[in-house]
């Protein structure tokens, strides 16, 4: 649908109404929710975890120095093992995320302080994960996670000579150790746009490397001088079976069968959306029961007397992933409270919940490396490449180039942004006032729903610019095959100039994302009575939900009053009347040059007779909606029973200069800056000269969250700011601040 007021993008301006709400709403709510109850408890589960980790060091190192069994030597290797797993893990990985900051008592956990018994620098490691990783999740191109980089396992990846060798992969982990740190390294220094592999990139994972190197061979093995050789041995097992399993964690979370990869997270990627690519890029792993029962018998006889927390830590996250990737800075036991309702969340929206047994998640991906060390996409086998050499010898210079081809060579799969859509038929609408058009669903948008009143959003490049317009569409998903929307042609507009005037059957469109399935008309089911008010082209989610409203309570009152300015405008008239013959819908077109009465409070009562059950729903220009509010508000008409929706221009990006200032204190670098009202904190930092991290810059990814410790901000976006922390990215100040950044 266009706008009334020219060429600008859609927003719906919720009414007073209670609005259904959406799948970023509620995630976002249940995050607040967890959020809030931090406090004892979590600090209790991380300082066991701490302790038990401690303990399981200690031990295998013992066990390694002292045992004279094979049995014995075999438990001190598993226990250290174990040990560099849950450092990596529940520990490290999540007390890096922040999700200790601001819990009372855990100086030792904040983000800043923690330092692991790893080889690679936490800094490089926070660069690399959060600042790109999770605001990237598998993207293409985009996100630096070991499975898009250094190797491939998706046909849907760009195929590059180092590629050849990773079917030699499984050498690595006789000696992962120095890869772990430098493959860190090397994918910072990329979000940093530094070269990967440069002294100033490897200084700090080769330090910590030279570090662990001299007390696993050297000092460890001192201890025991009878037996040093074996020791050494020992500790080089202990940890490549460590660094193994934390290398597996890796490559699974995101390269199972269950997950799907993006061509682009697009442009206008909004808060809905990439929800759903959280949750469409990542799984849940289960059935690791049998693994579990074999490590606890021998922590059982090994650790009798240490407090040891729910073996679950051990799997790294894998059982919390999808949860993680939705709410990353919070404890990994807030994330595993969150399972069930965040299934619930999942199934209400339509989307996939996915999980994948643990046990065939390592055979599925080493079996990956050897066919796609090879150049084929998805559906070709080895010997297609020797069927068409000439096309061969053209990946392979690419690849061997490191240019990336036509980004449609390898990446066939299913594109939920940026997605193209066939147009299968154009028809005008309204004596040329409109188009109708029928757009075929893209590969892999099947299964997609949404509900009446969702819109399309469509990325259109005109007159050498790209613009991005929203379309209301005229269906349900469980109704319609295509996707069908209307263009209203708006006096000067080119966007809508060009997609009535130039759109053929046969021609592609780009769709920016799914359907937003959230917005102010749409509801969950029809109400019991309902008044439509619609003019001109806000007919188009109007008719969405008549339509449903026919179908499932055909005799239920309802009512609509279409304003138009000629007659030969209306849109649809046919179709509304079809609805109106086979229901108790009643219909009342209000046509301008016919001098058809106003809006007014006489006309209302006459529609709702029932004032207290009737819900209102109406898509029109600002003045008409406006009128119609005041006009019921007359009427003692209920706000909560109305649900509005009008268009306006974004707003800006960033707020305006406005000449008032507050100081602003980075705590950790003590750091004060004079920050105007409109300048975003992460803005400011920034231009200090302070390396802050951040992600999406859109306030959903929280790579930019930190701790509000004194004072007031505000933000210029929809995005939610739980108690305490703030998003720096569009977060602005309101009083004098200081940050826990």
């Amino acid at each position: 649908m266009t706008s009334p007021l020219g060429e600008a993008s859609r927003q719906s301006i919720p009414s007073a109404a209670t609005q259904p709400a959406g799948l970023a709403d509620e995630l976002d709510s249940l995050y607040d929710e967890l959020r809030a109850r931090l406090g004892p408890e979590d600090l209790e589960h991380i300082q066991r975890v701490a302790a038990w980790s401690e303990a399981l060091e200690a031990r295998g190192r013992e066990l390694i120095a002292t045992a004279t069994t094979l049995e014995g030597l075999k438990r001190g290797i598993l226990l250290r093992a174990l040990h560099v797993v849950v450092e990596f893990s529940e520990l490290g990985h999540n007390i890096m995320h922040g999700s200790y900051d601001a819990v009372p008592g855990a100086e030792r956990f904040r983000s800043d302080r923690w330092v692991w018994d790893l080889v690679a620098d936490p800094a490089q490691w926070r660069r690399m994960h959060h600042q790109n990783h999770h605001p990237n999740t598998n993207v293409v191109g985009e996100d630096h996670d070991l499975g898009y980089t250094v190797a491939r396992l998706f046909a849907d990846q760009d195929w590059f000579g180092h590629h050849l060798l990773q079917s030699l992969a499984p050498l690595l982990f006789l000696a992962p150790m120095p890869f772990f740190g430098i493959y860190t390294a090397s994918s910072s220094a990329r979000v940093q746009g530094l070269p990967p592999l440069c002294r100033e990139t490897l200084r700090a994972p080769l330090g910590m490397l030279g570090r662990w190197a001299r007390r696993e061979y050297l000092s460890l093995p001192r201890e025991a001088p009878a037996r040093a050789p074996l020791v050494a041995a020992a500790n080089h097992f202990s940890q490549a079976v460590g660094y193994s399993t934390v290398f597996f964690m890796l490559i699974v979370e995101h390269h199972a069968p269950n997950v799907a990869v993006f061509a682009t997270r697009g442009p206008h990627e909004d808060r809905d959306a990439y929800y759903e690519r959280q949750l469409r890029g990542t799984t849940n792993f289960d059935a690791a029961e049998p693994i579990l029962d074999r490590i606890r018998a021998v922590l059982d006889e090994e650790l009798p007397s240490v407090d040891a927390p729910p073996l679950t830590v051990l799997l790294g996250g894998l059982d919390t992933h999808l949860e993680h990737h939705l709410f990353p800075d919070l404890p990994c036991n807030r994330q595993r409270e969150a399972v069930p309702r965040v299934k619930a969340i999942c199934e209400r929206h339509g989307m996939p919940y996915n999980v994948a047994p643990i046990g065939a998640a390592l055979p599925q991906t080493l079996g990956k490396l050897l066919p796609m060390s090879a150049p084929v996409v998805d559906g070709e086998r080895l010997i297609d490449l020797a069927r068409h050499p000439r096309r061969t010898l053209r990946r392979v210079v690419d690849g061997l180039r490191y240019r990336s081809p036509d980004p449609e060579r390898y990446l066939r799969a299913p594109r939920f942004y940026n997605a193209t859509a066939r147009v299968l038929d154009a028809r005008p609408l309204g004596g040329g006032s409109a188009v109708w058009l029928r757009l075929a669903r893209p590969r892999g948008w099947e299964t997609l729903s949404w509900p009446p009143g969702a819109f399309l959003s469509l990325s259109v490049p005109v007159g050498g610019a790209t613009h991005t317009r929203q379309y209301s569409l005229l269906r349900q998903s469980d109704e319609s095959g295509p996707l069908e929307i209307a263009v209203r042609r708006v006096p000067g507009g080119r966007v809508s100039g060009f997609l009535c005037d130039a759109v053929r059957p046969g021609d592609d469109l780009t769709l920016v994302h799914p359907p937003t399935r959230h917005g102010g008309l749409v509801q969950p089911s029809p109400p019991a009575r309902a008044l439509c008010v619609a003019a001109g082209v806000g007919i188009t989610p109007v008719l969405a939900m008549l339509r449903r409203h026919v179908d499932v309570q055909p005799l239920a009152p309802a009512t609509l009053l279409y304003f138009n300015a000629t007659r030969s405008r209306a849109l649809f008239v046919t179709e509304l009347g079809d609805l109106a013959a086979r229901s108790a819908l009643v219909i009342r077109h209000h046509v301008s040059d016919e001098g058809a009465p106003r809006l007014s409070a006489a006309l209302l009562a006459e529609l709702l007779p029932v004032m207290g059950e009737t819900r209102v729903f109406a898509c029109a220009p600002d003045a008409l909606l406006s009128d119609l509010s005041e006009q019921l508000d007359a009427l003692g008409h209920p706000g909560a029973l109305r649900h509005v929706e009008h268009f306006r221009t974004d707003a800006a990006a960033s707020l305006s200069r406005t000449g008032r200032t507050h100081r602003v204190r980075f705590a950790r670098s003590g750091v004060l800056v004079e920050v105007d009202e409109g300048q975003t904190l992460l803005a400011a930092g920034r231009e200090a000269g302070l390396e802050l991290p951040s992600g999406c810059e859109r306030g959903i990814c929280r790579a930019c969250a930190c701790v509000l410790l004194e004072g007031q901000s505000g933000s210029a976006s929809a995005a939610r700011l739980p108690a305490g922390r703030v998003t720096l990215c569009n977060s602005y100040p309101r009083s004098d601040l200081v940050l826990d950044a």
